[in-house]
C-alpha cells in the first residue's frame, strides 16, 4: 500500500462500511464487486447510481460457507431459501447489474424480477472476467510434463476424485510434476477435508505443493507449465461459474484440462485451447495425459497459441468492460426503487420530482439550535424554493394544533418525543418522517444525561428516517434493533452562509464551541494542555461558547461567552476576528462512548471553515468520514499533534481558507441541501390526502387517552414482533438505568454494605425457595443424617 494516497488507504480500511466510504467520496457511480458487500441507504445526500457485479451464484457459496456440514447443507432448503430471498432484497436497491456469461444472465434475471426490476431493466450487462495478457516471450514450457492446479479449496469445489486419479497417472511418468497452489480459507467448514486432501496429494512424488503464493510466483510457474488443471464434481454452482483461475491460465497462454459441463467448456473446445473431460472419468483423463506425453512440447505450443487467442478475443479487458463503459458514459440513469410503501397512506408521486409538497407539520422537543439546524432552516429554504407552501411547528404539548385548520401534507418528528405521538400516527395509518441527529441510545462516559430510548418508537414506526450521515444510521440500528437502511435518507447538516465570504487573515484568537460539554475523557488532559500552552505562547484569547465547555477548567486567556442562541452563534462567527477553531472529540474510550461520538456530524467544519476560520479537528469518525476534509487539520489526540496543528494553522493554514471556505459554502449551503436531500425525503412520506392540523391533534389526544397500548406497526408487522420490539425497548431502558446506577456515587458508597449483606440475602433467598417448593421438591431438600437444617 506504499503507493496509495491517504484517502485510498482510508477507503481500504473501511471496505466493510461501503456506505461510509460513499458518504465521504460523494461519487456519481458506485460499483460493487460482490452482492455480499452491497450495503446502502435508501438515499444518500444526493443520488448515487449503484452497479452490482454478480460474478457467480454467491448466495449459494455463502450458504455453504455458513453451513457447518456440507452434506446437511445440501438438504437444507429452508436456509437456502432465506439466503436467496436476502439476495433478492439487496438487489432491490441496485440500478444496474453486471454478470459474466449468458447463462448467468438468465439465472440472475429471475432474481431481478423478484427485486422489483421492470422488464426494460432486466438486462444484465455482460462483462466477462478478464486478465492482462502477458507478452509471448514470457512463456517457456519446461522439458518435462508439468501441470498447475490453483484453488482456494472452497466448500462448493470438490476436486478430490479427479486430482487423486491424475497424480496416480503422473507418478508413472518420469519427471512429471503437478504444482498445487492454494489452501482452504480460515473458518470454512470443509477445512479439515481440504487439508486431508492436500496431505494425501503430497504423499505422491509428482506433487509440488506451494500453498498460498503471490501472483508473481504463480505466473512464473505457469510460464513453464504444459497445462493447467480445473476438474471438479458437477454442481449447479460449478455449471454457472466462469472460473477465474481458468481465465487466468488462458490469459497466460496455458492450455487447460477442464470440466465438460460449464459455460467455459464450449469456448475451450471451440478454440482448441485444451481438453474438456468428465471429472469422474479416469479413462478420459488418462487419454489426455497420454496425448500430452505423445505430442510433447510441440502440442503444448499449438494449444498455447489457441489459449492466447481465446483469451484475447473473449476475455480481453477492453472488450470485457465495454458494456459497462457504454452505460457509464452515455445512458446512465437511476432506476425507480420498487419498495412497498411503509404506509398505504403515502401519496404515489410516480417518481416525479419538483412537485410542491404542500404544508408541513413539524413536532420538535423544543426550539433552539437543533430545531433551526434540522427543521427550521431546511423548511424555510424549501419554502423559498417553492417546494413547500408553509410549515407549522409545535412542541410535545401541541399548543399550536387545537382548532388549527391548516391542511397538513407531510409530518416531521424530531429526535425523542413522547411515544404516544408515534403510536397515534402509526395506528391512524399516517406516514411521518423521523429525524435523528445524534446517537441518543448510547451513553458516553463524560455525559450525565440519560439515554433517550423513546426514540426507538419513532424509528420503528416512521415511514422515513433522516440522519446527517450513514454511520449514525448504522449505530441507531445497532442500539435499537430496528432495521433502518431501506427507509433512511441522508440529510447532511447545512447552514445559511452569508453571501460575502471572509477574506483570509492571520488568526488573533481561538474559539471553542460546545453545545453542552466537551466530548473528551481519556484525551482531555493532552488536548486541553496543548490549547492552553498555545494560547499562552502567543497570548491569544480563547473564546469559550457553550453551557459548560470544560467543567472545572480555567484557561489563562479565556473569554467565557456561555450559551448563546443559534442565530447569534452564526453572527458571531461571521463578524468575529479571524480565529482558529478548536474541535476535539474523544478517540480512546469504551465502545459505547465511541459509538456515541461516532454518531455525531461534521457540523464544526461548517461552523469554522464555512465561515472562513481555520481549525483543528480530532481524527474521529464525524470528521474522518466527512467529504469536507479539505479544510483544517485532522489530528490524533496527543499533545504534540495538537501543538503542531495549531502552529500550522496559525502560521500557514489560514492562507488556504479562501478557496476551502468557498467550496464548503457551496457544498453545504442550506438552499442546496434542502432541495437535494430534504425534499426527496419529505416526498417519500407525503400523505395521500391532507389532514387538518386540528384533526391530527384529536388523533393524538385519543391515543393519549387510550394509554400505552402497542398498536400494530404498519407494513404488516405481526403483534408478536411488535411485542418483541416493545420488550427490546424496555430491556434497553433497564440496562441503561443499571449502568447509570453502577456509575453513581451512591453505588460506590454502599459497596461495603452490599458485600456484608450478600450472605444474609442468599440465606433468605434459599428460605423463600424452600417454602415455595412443591411437596416432592421439599422431600428432596430434607437434610441428610448428621446435617443441620438450613
Amino acid at each position: 500500500m506504499a503507493d496509495f494516497t491517504a484517502e485510498e488507504r482510508w477507503c481500504c480500511e473501511h471496505f466493510f462500511e461501503p456506505e461510509v466510504v460513499l458518504n465521504r467520496l460523494q461519487p456519481d457511480i458506485a460499483i460493487y464487486c460482490n452482492i455480499n458487500i452491497f450495503r446502502t441507504m435508501r438515499r444518500f445526500a444526493r443520488e448515487i447510481v449503484h452497479i452490482v457485479d454478480l460474478c457467480g451464484p454467491v448466495q449459494i457459496e455463502s450458504f455453504l460457507v455458513q453451513s457447518s456440514d456440507y452434506q446437511t447443507a445440501m438438504g437444507d432448503g429452508e436456509h437456502l431459501e432465506a439466503n436467496c430471498r436476502e439476495t433478492a432484497e439487496k438487489l432491490r436497491f441496485a440500478d444496474y447489474v453486471i454478470t459474466v456469461s449468458e447463462r448467468q444472465k438468465y439465472f440472475w434475471s429471475a432474481y431481478c424480477s423478484m427485486a422489483g426490476f421492470a422488464l426494460r431493466d432486466i438486462d444484465a450487462l455482460l462483462c466477462p472476467c478478464s486478465f492482462d495478457i502477458p507478452p509471448v516471450d514470457q512463456r517457456n514450457p519446461s522439458p518435462r510434463l508439468s501441470m498447475v492446479y490453483s484453488s482456494g479449496f472452497y466448500p462448493w469445489q470438490n476436486p478430490r476424485r479427479a486430482l487423486l486419479s491424475l497424480v496416480e497417472m503422473l507418478d508413472r511418468i518420469e519427471g512429471a510434476v503437478l504444482h498445487i497452489f492454494g489452501a482452504p480459507h480460515a473458518g470454512v467448514p470443509n477445512a479439515k477435508e481440504a487439508l486431508r486432501l492436500i496431505d494425501d496429494l503430497r504423499t505422491h512424488p509428482c506433487v509440488k505443493y506451494h500453498g498460498y503464493a503471490t501472483a508473481e510466483e504463480l505466473s512464473a510457474v505457469l510460464a513453464t507449465a504444459w497445462c493447467g488443471v480445473e476438474l471438479m464434481e458437477q454442481t449447479l454452482e460449478r455449471e454457472l461459474a466462469i472460473t477465474g483461475s481458468t481465465v487466468h491460465f488462458l490469459s497466460t497462454a496455458t492450455p487447460v484440462i477442464y470440466n465438460n459441463y460449464s459455460s467455459l467448456s464450449g469456448l475451450i473446445r471451440q478454440y482448441g485451447a485444451g481438453w474438456t473431460v468428465p471429472p469422474g472419468d479416469p479413462s478420459a483423463l488418462c487419454s489426455v495425459v497420454d496425448e500430452l506425453v505423445t505430442g510433447g512440447r510441440a502440442l503444448v505450443e499449438e494449444l498455447s497459441a489457441n489459449a492466447r487467442r481465446l483469451a484475447a478475443e473473449e476475455f480481453a479487458p477492453n472488450a470485457s468492460m465495454s458494456p459497462l463503459l457504454d452505460v457509464c458514459g452515455e445512458r446512465l440513469r437511476k432506476r425507480p426503487i420498487s419498495v412497498a410503501p411503509h404506509n398505504s397512506a403515502v401519496r404515489n408521486r410516480n417518481g416525479t420530482g419538483n412537485q410542491p409538497i404542500g404544508n408541513v407539520l413539524s413536532i420538535t422537543p423544543g426550539g433552539g439550535a437543533l430545531f433551526e439546524l434540522r427543521v427550521g432552516n431546511p423548511l424555510r429554504s424549501l419554502q423559498r424554493a417553492g417546494r413547500i407552501s408553509r410549515f407549522v411547528n409545535t412542541g410535545p404539548v401541541l399548543n399550536e394544533l387545537p382548532g388549527n385548520n391548516v391542511r397538513v401534507d407531510a409530518i416531521i418528528l424530531q429526535r425523542s418525543l413522547p411515544d404516544f405521538l408515534c403510536r397515534a400516527l402509526s395506528k391512524a395509518g399516517i406516514p411521518f418522517l423521523q429525524d435523528v441527529d445524534d446517537n441518543l441510545l448510547a451513553n458516553a462516559v463524560y455525559r450525565v444525561e440519560p439515554t433517550e430510548t423513546a426514540v426507538i418508537e419513532g424509528l420503528a414506526r416512521a415511514t422515513v428516517v433522516t440522519t446527517p450521515n450513514p454511520r449514525l444510521a448504522r449505530l441507531l440500528e445497532k442500539y435499537s434493533g430496528v432495521k433502518l437502511a431501506d427507509r433512511c435518507y441522508i440529510t447532511p447538516n447545512a447552514l445559511p452562509f452569508p453571501s460575502e465570504p471572509r477574506i483570509p487573515q492571520k488568526p488573533s484568537q481561538l474559539i471553542w464551541i460546545q453545545s453542552d460539554i466537551a466530548a473528551l475523557s481519556e484525551s482531555r488532559d493532552a488536548v486541553v494542555q496543548a490549547v492552553e500552552d498555545f494560547s499562552c505562547k502567543y497570548k491569544l484569547p480563547l473564546v469559550l461558547i457553550g453551557k459548560d465547555v470544560l467543567k472545572g477548567q480555567t484557561f489563562r486567556h479565556q473569554v467565557v461567552l456561555g450559551q448563546i442562541g443559534f442565530a447569534e452563534n452564526l453572527r458571531l462567527l461571521e463578524t468575529a476576528p479571524p480565529s482558529i477553531g478548536i474541535a476535539p472529540l474523544e478517540t480512546s474510550a469504551d465502545q459505547e462512548t465511541l459509538d456515541f461520538i461516532g454518531g455525531k456530524s461534521d457540523l464544526k467544519i461548517l461552523l469554522f471553515a464555512g465561515y472562513g476560520h481555520p481549525a483543528v479537528y480530532s481524527a474521529a469518525p464525524p470528521y474522518t468520514d466527512s467529504s469536507l476534509q479539505i479544510a483544517g487539520s485532522l489530528v490524533e489526540n496527543t499533545y504534540s499533534a495538537w501543538i503542531e496543528a495549531l502552529e500550522f494553522q496559525y502560521q500557514e493554514g489560514w492562507r488556504l481558507m479562501g478557496e476551502q471556505s468557498r467550496l464548503i459554502r457551496q457544498e453545504r449551503h442550506i438552499d442546496k441541501v434542502a432541495v437535494e436531500s430534504w425534499a426527496p425525503a419529505l416526498e417519500s412520506c407525503v400523505l395521500e390526502k391532507p389532514i387538518c392540523a386540528g384533526e391530527i391533534y384529536e388523533i393524538f389526544q385519543a391515543a393519549l387517552r387510550d394509554g400505552p397500548d402497542r398498536a400494530a406497526f404498519r407494513g404488516g408487522t405481526s403483534g408478536l414482533e411488535n411485542i418483541y420490539a416493545g420488550l427490546q425497548s424496555e430491556n434497553h431502558s433497564l440496562q441503561q438505568e443499571l449502568r447509570e446506577l453502577r456509575r453513581s456515587l451512591s453505588w460506590r458508597l454502599t459497596a461495603p454494605v452490599r458485600t456484608a449483606a450478600k450472605p444474609i440475602m442468599e440465606w433468605r433467598s434459599k428460605g423463600v425457595r424452600s417454602k415455595s417448593a412443591s411437596p416432592s421438591e421439599k422431600r428432596q431438600s430434607t437434610p441428610r443424617d448428621g446435617e443441620e437444617p438450613s
